[in-house]
Parts: C-alpha cells; structure tokens; sequence
C-alpha cells in the first residue's frame, strides 16, 4: 500500500556503484506499492550491480516523463518484475539494456513510446508470455534496438502477444534461437 512519489526529475538508482544494491518491493493485489511523480520524474533504474533478490511485484510504476527516461530501465539479469503495472509515460514502459531480468504477467498501459525496448539481443528471452499489453499503448510493439545483434548463447523469443519489432539485424552463432509458436517478428 506504500505509495513514493518522486520530485521532479529524480529517479531510483540501485546497483550502480561498486557496492550491490537491493530493492524488495512487495505489494498485494489488493495493496500495491506505487512510484510515480507529476509526469515529470526519472525512472526507476536497475545496474549491473543490483544485488540477487531484487524484486517488484505487485507494483504501480506511472507517471513520469524526464528526459526520454523509460519507468523501468534494467541492466541486470538479478531483476524480478511480475504482477507489475507500467502505465501513463510519454516515453517506454521497460527498457532492457543487457541480462535477461525475469518478467512475469505484467500489465503495459497508456505507454507513449514502447511498452518494452531490448538493447542486448540475448535480453529477447526475458519477455514473457501472460503480459498484457492495453490498446491505449502508442506503438505496441516490443521494439528488439539490436545494438550488438549477436545472439551467442541459447535464446528463445516467446509469443507475447504483440509484435516484436527488429530494428536491426540478428545474427546467431554456436548457438539456437528458438522461436514459440504464435510470436511475430517483424
């Protein structure tokens, strides 16, 4: 039931110094916990060094729009996002810079740019299959940038109920790509 809202152009950061950082935020159905501003604060923001557990679940991340910023931007695979709702942002509901966070039965609404961005290409598998992804959403898409576009180690893309959308080219080597019946890619 906590609800933090955020000053103008702030944002939460875990994991980015040397030293690991954790959050356990654990909200209810009935209860959850909300971040959100006067669509005008940053992002909440997971490093390379956020520490194993961290975990948001049953949470409401809305309301923000400074400087592009995504509500969520994940670059570590020690991340656990379910039951979650993103909603009402200019900008991407989730961004996921590298490792593959887990992600489960989340719920993307009122998203102005994509309800998911994927930098890494390895980081495809995390997108799951009981999402939701609302009509209100702009580009319903999930937008797979590709900036390295090498997949070298076993991915699977799952049917997530919207299209992926390849921005660049995917190349996988000494390794499978597995693709589940239903997803889209365009």
């Amino acid at each position: 039931g906590a609800e933090i809202q955020f000053a103008a152009n702030q944002r939460l950061l875990l994991g980015h110094s040397t030293s690991p950082g954790k959050l356990v935020a654990r909200g209810s159905e009935t209860d959850p916990i909300t971040f959100t501003g006067n669509n005008d604060w940053g992002q909440l923001n997971f490093g390379t060094n956020t520490a194993e557990g961290t975990i948001l679940e049953h949470c409401i991340i809305e309301n923000n729009g400074y400087n592009n910023y995504p509500l969520v931007y994940v670059f570590s695979s020690n991340v656990t996002i379910k039951n979650c709702t993103f909603r009402n942002t200019p900008n991407s509901g989730l961004t996921i810079g590298s490792g593959i966070p887990t992600l489960e039965a989340n719920t993307y609404t009122e998203i102005g740019g994509y309800p998911i961005t994927i930098y890494s290409s390895h980081s495809i598998s995390a997108v799951d299959s009981a999402s939701t992804f609302d009509k209100s959403n702009t580009n319903n898409l999930i937008y797979h940038y590709a900036y390295d576009g090498h997949i070298s180690q076993d991915t699977s893309i799952a049917d997530a109920g919207i299209p992926y959308y390849c921005a660049g080219s995917l190349s996988v080597y000494r390794s499978t790509l597995t693709i589940s019946p239903g997803a889209e890619l365009r």
